[in-house]
């Protein structure tokens, strides 16, 4: 399943502002961590649900499935920016 509708850390991340309190097994200073967001853009992580002979044909056809995806998104946004114009 394909979430995009949200950032990945709202989909992943739940928490309550009514119950957040300090860790009392953490005895330190808090470090930011530096992230670069560029880097985390051009390497989206996708988790795709497909039905099992989907699933067979894939595992069968040794098929690069980074190459496929990235082909087929490459593709459908050049062709609804064909469309659009």
């Amino acid at each position: 399943m394909v979430c995009l509708d949200k950032p990945l850390y709202r989909r992943y991340i739940y928490y309550d502002d009514a119950n957040i309190a300090d860790d009392e097994d953490f005895d330190g200073e808090w470090v930011p961590i530096e992230s670069d967001m560029a880097h985390d853009k051009r390497n989206l992580h996708i988790q795709l649900n497909v039905d099992e002979e989907v699933e067979q044909w894939l595992s069968s056809a040794d098929v690069d499935l980074d190459a496929l995806v990235s082909e087929l998104l490459t593709g459908f946004y050049r062709s609804s920016r064909a469309v659009n114009k």
